[in-house]
């Protein structure tokens, strides 16, 4: 700070600093220090703190801004609808799983395989107005909304806020 209290607005770089302290930074109209009549004072000036404070500052809203922005996970959940004709071109002979509780695999002809919590089931699926529907054995056909990210999908019901999510694969070899 200057005499009337502010804070310089401008730094100057003292030629002739101590080679191990580097450059000493002064603020203007401050006394030039000689760094040779005693050691070194490493504490930079207002004005040098006030603009590392402002350059971490700016890194670090660079880095919140951006890295959400770029990174797999944010491009990753671009989840768009897929029509009738996009579902029969990517789903027979096509397993979609959650890689662990269950798989049900998309046979061409409408046929349906399913495993869960190792067991085998049997159904049919189709097309109807640009929805998946699924019978499974007695059970009245239920329709779901396909949503796809790359290999992620997700099947959405209408009313229901939680859809069923998996990944589009080709079928894994059981017994």
């Amino acid at each position: 700070m200057d005499a009337s209290g502010k804070l310089p607005t401008r730094c100057r770089v003292v030629a002739g600093a101590s080679p191990v302290a580097g450059p000493a930074f002064v603020a203007p109209g401050t006394a030039q220090r000689s760094f040779h009549a005693r050691a070194p004072d490493l504490r930079p000036a207002p004005c040098f703190q006030q603009r590392a404070i402002a350059l971490a500052c700016i890194t670090v809203s660079v880095v919140i801004c951006v890295i959400p922005i770029s990174s797999p996970l944010a491009a990753a959940d671009k989840f768009q609808r897929l029509s009738g004709p996009q579902l029969l071109a990517r789903l027979p002979g096509m397993e979609m799983t959650d890689e662990v509780h269950w798989a049900d695999v998309y046979l061409r002809g409408g046929i349906l395989k399913g495993y869960s919590m190792g067991r085998k089931t049997s159904g049919k699926w189709s097309i109807r107005t640009n929805e998946l529907c699924v019978e499974r054995g007695r059970e009245e056909a239920t329709c779901y909304q396909v949503w796809s990210s790359g290999s992620r999908i997700e099947l959405r019901r209408a009313g229901s806020d939680l859809p069923l999510q998996g990944i589009l694969q080709k079928p894994t070899k059981r017994d």
